[in-house]
């Protein structure tokens, strides 16, 4: 984007056209643009005409398809089926199973949980990771592509993308060979599952959405591990690691180091005045043996 606001703004115009979902990346686009500014007036014009700029991007979008199509019945169509999720042909999502096997008087509150959960992390995301506003880019992406109704290959194509852009990270995470086996597994599996539900006959819907969820916990998992190894190299940043050995262990271990040694003097305190009571107590039992 080289800090092209119009053209940022229309590209996730585009993409929120396209599918509702994109909107909230609006979030992290802002972020990028003001990653340079440090005056907070500043800050809050260009946030003010990038929202604006969306807006009338993204009206002049609508206004352009309800011309075309001769009203706005597209809406209901193309946006309705989305939020609905009315068509429940078998994917790697989690909503089509839980749908079919639901009840329908529990549907409409279901579907508002699962909605919801799209966009309610894009807020206390921004908040607290605002000073990285491609992390915050990659982690909505994920996001959305775990909770959507129809996620495609693409999605996850996106956010695997957006993650190498914070690659200082990957030694901080924790779970890396688990996430890498969960995506292969998904991905070698679920095709053949498919086949043996949909072709050979031999499966069933169980098979296919069992392999549907194991690609969700991979995503859940890479999310949680990507936050946790950017929150940790956040506060390497802030308190550099102890170079010297004999201070102790380096990184979020040195607080933990310093919190045991502060427990042990502690214990000994404790004990050193023990010792002492029992000391000036003198013996406990009135016995010649007991007495010097």
């Amino acid at each position: 984007m080289q800090g092209n606001t119009s053209f940022a703004m229309f590209s996730v115009a585009l993409a929120s056209y396209l599918s509702v979902y994109p909107t909230i990346i609006t979030i992290p686009v802002i972020l990028l643009l003001n990653r340079n500014q440090t005056d907070i007036s500043l800050q809050r014009k260009v946030a003010g005409q990038s929202v604006g700029l969306y807006i009338a991007f993204i009206t002049v979008l609508f206004a352009l398809s309800a011309l075309l199509v001769d009203g706005v019945d597209f809406f209901g169509s193309v946006y309705g089926t989305i939020f609905r999720v009315a068509d429940l042909t078998p994917n790697l999502g989690l909503l089509w199973y839980f749908f079919i096997e639901m009840f329908d008087q529990f549907r409409p509150f279901f579907l508002i949980v699962f909605q919801i959960h799209v966009f309610i992390f894009a807020v206390p995301v921004a908040i607290k990771l605002r000073k990285y506003p491609l992390f915050v880019a990659f982690l909505l992406s994920a996001i959305i592509g775990t909770f959507k109704g129809y996620p495609a290959v693409g999605d996850a194509a996106l956010y695997l993308g957006l993650l190498p852009l914070s690659s200082e990270i990957f030694q901080y995470m924790r779970y890396s060979f688990v996430i890498v086996n969960l995506y292969l597994y998904s991905s070698f599996l679920a095709p053949v599952f498919w086949y043996l539900w949909i072709y050979v006959g031999s499966g069933n819907a169980n098979f296919f959405y069992a392999i549907g969820l194991v690609y969700g916990i991979g995503e859940i998992i890479l999310m949680i591990d990507a936050t946790y190894a950017i929150s940790r190299r956040n506060f390497e940043a802030e308190i550099p690691p102890v170079s010297d050995e004999a201070r102790g262990p380096k990184g979020w271990d040195r607080d933990i180091y310093r919190k045991r040694q502060i427990d042990r003097k502690r214990k000994r305190t404790f004990w050193s005045q023990e010792l002492l009571l029992v000391r000036q107590s003198g013996p406990l039992i009135a016995d010649p043996l007991f007495q010097t």
